[in-house]
């Protein structure tokens, strides 16, 4: 039981992860269109 809850926490944890590198991806490319290199 505590080994399929620690698969689930990690899911999670890497899901929220990519998420949020997704978002400051997003970020930089917005500044990238702005000219702002």
């Amino acid at each position: 039981m505590g080994y399929l809850l620690r698969i689930m926490l990690s899911f999670i944890f890497f899901q929220s992860l990519g998420v949020s590198v997704a978002q400051s991806g997003v970020f930089i490319a917005q500044f990238d269109e702005c000219g702002f290199r």
